[in-house]
């Protein structure tokens, strides 16, 4: 998310075998533009208060390294990288949700000795028959495992109790598309998308994730069967797109093994606030605190661009252009109001996971499509199923480019599915870096 060009996995910025390389994250969110000072009309980059609608929560990496990234990944280059607010922590505090880190600075954990905050990358795997990792170089569709995976392990089992546990559930399959349930269909509290916290709960049954996307979900297991399973109920046969929801052709992602009695703790509910609107306030906080998220305006928006995101020729492109590291294809101004952005995929049936660096972005229209209420915030991630057509509002603050957007279908990334923004200063603004 928001940190310098250098430290952002430019895909030729290459670390080379034998190499090394400093990487700088300043693990903070950017600074607020202010529409009314300024030689220009607008703040400097560097100016104004923190802008509390983009503090980060579940971050992860993985290699970028132009043309090889599917190879790369497949072979288990990624992790988390988790931050914690200071909302998080009073969230955490009062019992909103579970605590990360106890009051020794330590794993807060359960009877078992199991984290109460489970980050759970969800993959899956090819194997040659004798068990090594196998990736076919000449498959450009998007490679489709055989195997489940969760944190790298086959089909995994979990002691949990029966109390609220929050799992950070990432896809991190290179071309696989999930719907994900409990076998029991017990609701879900999603609290974040990507690598934000909600304004405020969405409860659901079941929700989707697009390679490369985050849901931060809480999960209550008092009253639930002492065995609940992590279910995909998206039938997917190639890296075109997932096919339909059939639940008869379910593919079991984890194993929930659930003992002991019911924990007393507040409960979660649907709209619960999480981190609230600006000029709201929470009263269960200390302070009587206002809340953080804000929508971008309308009246903010100082550039539009369209970008089509299609097949030609066998290969995958943005805008009838193969990515080409050494041009720039949008160049935004920084500190300056915000940009709307239309992304359409034109590749017919095929899926395309929309990603972007550098900033989130906030969808404000889907067409040929419905935007489920979870994505309706902060994202930077969103799958662009054939036909459809979305329009995004985005900012450009504190660092200079070169950053990529692209596909995060990896093996459509590969095969040059990706662009350049490229940010920079305005004239006389030595506030960005």
């Amino acid at each position: 998310t928001h940190a310098p060009a250098h430290s952002d996995g430019y895909p030729d910025f290459y670390n080379l075998a034998g190499e090394g390389r400093d990487y700088f994250y300043p693990n903070a969110a950017p600074r607020e533009t202010d529409m009314t000072i300024g030689q220009h009309g607008f703040a400097s980059a560097a100016e104004g208060p923190f802008d509390k609608t983009w503090i980060p929560s579940t971050l992860w990496y993985h290699d970028h390294a132009m043309d090889v990234t599917g190879f790369n990944v497949a072979r288990g280059l990624a992790g988390f990288y988790l931050t914690r607010s200071e909302r998080e922590a009073q969230l955490a505090e009062i019992g909103r949700i579970p605590a990360l880190l106890g009051p020794d600075g330590k794993l807060n954990t359960d009877a078992f000795g199991n984290p109460l905050d489970l980050g759970l990358a969800i993959g899956d795997q090819l194997f040659t028959e004798d068990g090594a990792i196998f990736y076919d170089f000449l498959d450009h569709n998007g490679r489709l495992g055989n195997v489940s995976t969760v944190n790298g392990v086959v089909q995994p089992r979990h002691k949990v109790e029966r109390r609220k546990y929050r799992l950070r559930l990432l896809n991190a399959s290179n071309s696989r598309y999930m719907e994900i349930r409990l076998s029991n269909r017990q609701k879900m509290h999603i609290i974040g998308t990507d690598s934000w916290l909600l304004p405020e709960v969405v409860e659901v049954r079941r929700f989707n994730l697009a390679p490369g996307q985050r849901h931060d979900v809480i999960v209550d297991f008092r009253g639930a069967p002492q065995e609940v399973y992590l279910e995909n109920i998206l039938h997917q046969e190639d890296g075109r797109k997932g096919k339909d929801l059939d639940p008869s052709k379910r593919i079991t992602l984890m194993k929930f093994e659930v003992s002991g009695a019911n924990r007393v703790e507040p409960a979660l509910s649907d709209r619960e606030l999480i981190r609230g609107y600006k000029g709201q306030l929470d009263p269960a906080l200390s302070g009587n605190q206002e809340g953080e998220f804000e929508f971008i305006p309308r009246q903010q928006v100082q550039k539009k661009r369209n970008f089509h995101f299609e097949r030609s020729n066998g290969a995958w492109v943005i805008n009838n252009r193969l990515f080409n590291p050494r041009r720039a294809d949008a160049v935004p101004k920084l500190g300056v109001g915000a940009e709307q952005w239309t992304i359409e995929n034109s590749s017919g049936g095929w899926w395309h996971p929309f990603h972007m660096h550098l900033e989130g972005m906030q969808v404000k229209s889907v067409d040929g499509g419905r935007l489920r209420r979870e994505r309706r915030f902060n994202c930077d991630t969103f799958n662009l199923e054939g036909g459809f057509k979305i329009k995004i509002r985005n900012k450009f603050r504190s660092f200079t480019g070169p950053f990529a957007f692209h596909c995060h279908a990896i093996e459509h990334e590969d095969m040059r599915m990706m662009a350049t923004h490229d940010p920079t200063p305005i004239a006389g603004d030595s506030g960005a870096i």
